[in-house]
């Protein structure tokens, strides 16, 4: 007796029998049979009518501190809904070594130690090329050299299933200067927009902070509360002053935007502080992070010998010791509370900001190194209303390798409490957590 061909199940099968009866960390497994049944998941969840794909969380594929040798992300199906224990999270292939600055849906914005740029999707295995670091402008006289740590954070238009109408744009130069790309194109262009590089710098008035794609154009945050608004699509690519934003409690340390459900602009605040009492499992993470930055050899950096020479391959390592202060070690970052700002533009005739003190109109709103988002029915997917979940995008900390990636959690809004996310099978946070939507 012959055995069934399982790969050629009908669709209609696989469809109405199996697939709505999975988890979509089960449609991921499902996608990777066979090709048929990638094609009838994928075209499953792009046609399903549902609330779409729950957030998740991609972690480090290190299970506990002292396993080191796992160099693949995991994906956490819901941090607020864990699985009794770690073998049930399933592995994607995303490179520890490779730098996130990014995700929206499932993509990824991913940088490799050559300094290539490359747009991941780990659920469909696409990849798709953006033009090297290397393309973008030189920097400014304080940065002597260029190297994958450049970009700060990456952003997308679109998914980049038509390369005709997505476009990336990446905050660099220390969170002073911002450059664009179209899918398909071999080298980063410049944005115009105020000059920031010439100050001192501050992130208090020379830094921009996060950005989002809004009714065809992106809107930026600067360190001035200032919101600009550009529109790539222009011969001339320009950031324009939009509106002042309201000034936050003191301690902010991060600012995002993220659009509502109803296609409203918020504006959020994140107030943290410095914390020195480490506590003994920590300090050991520390040791860790330390003994690795101390064998560290693979990160390349290009030097610039003087502003107007050619770039130059002179060394391929991070001196971690001597270039960074070790104080910086041994301390970390606790995020204290949010707060939250939506733009009124109907109301006056000059926008205007109203503080949501108590309630998002029942969403939650994930941010962190993610293209922040909202979702408006939270409860679907194990999450609660009113609730901000966020991941920690202390950028400086995670390039020394000193104790990051742990300034993870839950904002009540209403209550005005942060709690911790549930990560007992994830002590190792590096490189650190993002959130994703797994979407082929």
């Amino acid at each position: 007796m012959s055995m069934a061909d399982w790969t050629q199940l009908p669709h209609d099968i696989l469809w109405t029998n199996i697939l709505c009866k999975l988890s979509v960390v089960d449609h991921y497994r499902l996608s990777l049979v066979c090709k048929s049944w990638r094609s009838v998941t994928v075209e499953y969840i792009n046609g399903y009518p549902s609330p779409g794909a729950p957030p998740c969380l991609m972690v480090p594929g290190t299970d506990i501190l002292r396993d080191t040798n796992c160099k693949t992300r995991r994906i956490l199906v819901s941090p607020v809904l864990l699985p009794p224990n770690n073998n049930h999270i399933p592995k994607v292939g995303v490179p520890h070594v490779d730098l996130c600055r990014g995700s929206y849906q499932g993509w990824l914005v991913m940088i490799n130690n050559d300094m290539d740029m490359y747009l991941l999707n780990p659920f469909s295995r696409k990849r798709i090329d953006l033009p090297s670091v290397m393309t973008l402008e030189m920097p400014c006289p304080r940065d002597r050299f260029m190297c994958k740590w450049q970009i700060s954070k990456a952003f997308l238009s679109t998914t980049p299933t038509n390369s005709n109408c997505c476009f990336v744009m990446v905050i660099h130069e220390g969170f002073r200067e911002f450059a664009y790309c179209k899918v398909g194109h071999t080298t980063w262009r410049p944005i115009n927009g105020p000059d920031l590089t010439g100050k001192p710098y501050s992130v208090s008035t020379s830094a921009y902070w996060d950005a989002i794609y809004l009714k065809g154009k992106f809107y930026v945050i600067a360190g001035t509360k200032v919101i600009y608004v550009c529109d790539l699509a222009a011969i001339e690519p320009t950031m324009i002053e939009y509106c002042s934003g309201p000034e936050p409690s003191p301690n902010s340390s991060q600012m995002y935007l993220v659009e509502s459900g109803g296609g409203e602009l918020l504006l959020i605040f994140r107030i943290s502080t410095r914390h020195y009492d480490l506590i003994d499992d920590e300090l050991e993470c520390v040791e860790v992070h330390l003994r690795r930055a101390a064998n560290k050899s693979t990160v390349k950096r290009i030097e610039i010998p003087s502003k107007h020479s050619r770039y130059e391959d002179v060394i391929d390592t991070y001196d971690y010791e001597n270039n960074f202060l070790l104080q910086y070690h041994n301390h970390r970052f606790v995020t204290q509370y949010f707060e939250v700002y939506k733009l009124d533009t109907r109301s006056k005739s000059e926008p205007s900001w109203t503080e949501l003190e108590e309630s998002l109109d029942g969403e939650s709103l994930f941010v962190g190194l993610n293209q922040s988002f909202s979702i408006s029915n939270p409860r679907l997917f194990g999450y609660k209303e009113n609730q901000i979940y966020f991941t920690d995008n202390a950028l400086t900390t995670h390039q020394i390798f000193c104790y990051s990636g742990n300034d993870m959690g839950v904002f009540d809004l209403k209550e005005c409490t942060v709690e911790s996310l549930d990560m007992r099978h994830f002590k190792y946070t590096t490189p650190p957590p993002i959130w994703v939507i797994p979407k082929p």
